[in-house]
This record gives structure tokens, C-alpha cells and sequence, in this order.
């Protein structure tokens, strides 16, 4: 059963989160930090949802945007010496949110002392996000961002290597031979943190649940737990011609849009 057509006869039929939206970035270094900074607001925190007819494009956004970095960034931002996240590599982030929304935010809390008084007594208040409330600024660590996203392709090779029979020694774990069903304990584990909520919808009648995230980052993982538990056709497909995650729409869908309008054109 295509994973589309699983959550069709899920109960569960929406993945929704609120969702900054900017129409510019910027790079900013706080407290040795690199940031990325959201200015010109377009509008309030709003729902996003991601109905089944759209349930894996932001899945397959991100997969991509993973690919398109370098092999080795993942042990230079992450090694002894902690290299700086490259700017070239950063705009292709800035891309990606100003098209999806805000991936997630700065979870850091601040805790600097807050007092209010009371009757004369002065209560330490507990802080907010750090960012916001000693910045007054909304956005993420570049870092945390990536390493999430690392998190999320881990989980992609995984499913590719234990449910789909993944072959191709681009895949992390086909080349060091790691059988199945250790990659199935592993995806597990790498499952385990999923933060997913049901929400009781009425957008339509007889009324539904909804997957409530916390931020786009979580909707995709949720995203790809569901590619896990559908059986038989999914709905990622893997291009023949590129090796690149893309949306498939159709049993004999071999090639991502890319390839197959540069076939088309030849």
C-alpha cells in the first residue's frame, strides 16, 4: 500500500506545526554562534499543515538539501577543531526557508535572573528563548539545524537499506554491510525521539486528528516514520540517473523532475 493512500485510511490524516515565515535571512555570529536570522516578517506564527496530497515534499525538500553539502561537512562542524559553517552552503539554507518557513528555532533557554515584584517580594520568573528574550531576534543555530537534518537522512538510509533493499554503496550502511535487521534497531533508536502530538480537528466533517509538531523539521521525521510503516509502493522514490530522493507520484516513476525533463529535452 502507497503511503498516500495509508494515511487515507488513517485516522491521522494531517501534519501541522506554526511556522515563522521571512522573506530575507541574515548570518549572524552571537556568542561564537552562527545564526541565521529571520528579518522581514511576513505576518504571525501560523499553522502550517501538510495535507496527503503534499506529504512528503518537505521530506524530500530536505533529503535533498542534505545531499547538495559536501561529504565531509558533517565531521568539519563537528570535529576538535568546530569549522565554521561555510556561507556558500548557508545560502542554499536561506533558499530553503524562505520557499518552506523557519525549519525550527533556538530552543536555548535564557537564564539570565528575571525578577518581578510582588506585594513587595521580589519572585525570580524563569526566562524565555534566550534569542528572543536577550536578543530580541527569532531564528536557529545553523549548526543544530544541519545536525538535525543529518539525523533525518540517517533515518532516510536506514529505511532505504532495511525496507527497501537499497544496494547502492552511496548508502552509508550498504557499504559497511550492516545487515537489515540491525538497521531496523538503529532506525528505531533514531525514531525514538520523534516528538509528534494527535490534535482533534474539525476542518472537516465527521471531524478527524491531526499530527501536531513542533517545528518543520519534526513534520518531516514524522514524514518519514510514515514511509516506514506503509508496505509495499512508497512514495519517495530514489532517481536511477541521479541517485536523488523525489516525490513519486507513479509505480514506474524511475527518474526525479530533474533528470527526466533533461531526458525529455535531449
Amino acid at each position: 500500500m502507497k503511503a498516500e493512500e495509508f494515511i487515507g485510511k488513517h485516522p491521522t490524516q494531517v501534519f501541522s506545526c506554526r511556522v515563522y515565515r521571512f522573506s530575507e535571512y541574515t548570518l549572524e555570529v552571537i556568542e561564537n554562534n552562527q545564526y541565521l536570522i529571520g528579518i522581514k516578517q511576513e505576518g504571525e506564527k501560523k499553522i502550517c499543515s501538510f495535507e496527503k496530497k503534499d506529504r512528503t515534499e518537505l521530506l524530500c525538500s530536505l533529503l535533498s538539501l542534505y545531499e547538495s553539502f559536501p561529504g565531509d561537512l558533517y565531521t568539519k562542524i563537528n570535529g576538535s577543531k568546530s569549522e565554521s559553517f561555510p556561507e556558500g552552503e548557508v545560502e542554499k539554507i536561506t533558499r530553503w526557508c524562505v520557499k518552506y518557513g523557519m525549519p525550527m528555532e533556538d530552543n536555548e533557554p535564557d537564564t539570565t535572573p528575571r525578577f518581578i515584584e510582588h506585594n513587595g517580594i521580589k519572585i525570580e520568573t524563569p526566562g524565555g528563548r534566550k534569542l528572543w528574550q536577550k536578543y530580541g531576534k527569532i531564528g536557529f543555530k545553523i549548526k543544530d539545524f544541519y545536525n538535525r537534518l543529518h539525523h533525518l537522512y540517517t533515518a532516510y538510509e536506514l529505511w532505504q537499506k532495511a525496507y527497501m533493499g537499497e544496494n547502492n554503496y552511496d548508502n552509508f550502511y550498504t557499504k559497511k554491510s550492516v545487515a537489515n535487521m540491525e538497521c531496523v534497531k538503529l532506525l528505531e533508536v533514531n525514531m525514538s525521539t520523534l516528538d509528534i502530538q494527535l490534535r482533534p480537528s474539525f476542518k472537516e466533517i465527521p471531524p478527524t486528528l491531526e499530527l501536531e509538531c513542533p517545528d518543520l523539521m519534526e513534520i518531516a521525521k514524522a514524514q518519514m516514520f510514515f514511509e516506514c510503516m506503509s508496505l509495499g509502493e512508497n512514495s519517495i522514490g530514489v532517481c536511477e540517473i541521479c541517485g536523488s530522493p523525489f516525490e513519486k507520484h507513479r509505480k514506474n516513476h524511475m527518474q526525479c523532475p530533474k533528470c527526466q525533463k533533461a531526458a525529455y529535452v535531449r
